[in-house]
């Protein structure tokens, strides 16, 4: 059962297999985030962009009320709920490309997304409220139609996050 743990984790990107070592936790450096992040940013724009064929009305609604609870929790912020909300916003747009090899790919990191997540809104107010609005410009884009412009906003909001993620690690690495 530990080894299969083990390798479970090594999956997940939370340990590396080293010869002569044996199981060592990840450092997450900054080449190893950003290729995250790219990673991430490669399927997210995948899954949305199977997704707007998909997308209803009922769908948007939906997306609307995530939003909604994700801006509730700026008032009292809890980084646990602002990033259980984020996740929901994002995996609901997973869902709707109905492409389950792409869902299972997004879902084999979503513990490493959830870390970086909880990472980039760690650093400042500014970041939580630039993360609502990039992902209300997400779901604008969507409700008019705009499919094309729904994918840049996308895009944007994850460079946006790769480029916190980043500075709140080298603000880190300093101290």
């Amino acid at each position: 059962p530990v080894r299969e743990a083990l390798q479970m984790l090594e999956q997940d990107g939370w340990l590396k297999m080293e010869t002569y070592k044996g199981a060592v936790v990840r450092e997450f450096d900054p080449h190893y985030m950003r290729n995250l992040s790219r990673i991430r940013t490669a399927l997210e724009v995948c899954a949305l962009e199977e997704a707007v064929s998909n997308i209803t009305e009922k769908d948007l609604e939906e997306l609307a009320r995530i939003q909604d609870m994700q801006k509730k929790t700026l008032e009292k912020f809890d980084v646990k709920s602002f990033i259980t909300w984020d996740q929901q916003f994002h995996s609901y747009l997973y869902d709707l490309s109905q492409n389950q090899e792409l869902i299972h790919l997004l879902r084999n990191y979503y513990d490493i997304f959830r870390f970086l997540g909880t990472q980039a809104v760690l650093s400042t107010e500014e970041r939580r409220h630039s993360t609502l609005a990039e992902h209300q410009r997400i779901l604008d884009s969507l409700k008019e139609g705009n499919d094309t412009e729904a994918v840049q906003a996308l895009k944007a909001h994850m460079q946006n996050t790769e480029l916190n993620i980043l500075r709140q690690f080298k603000t880190h690495e300093k101290e």
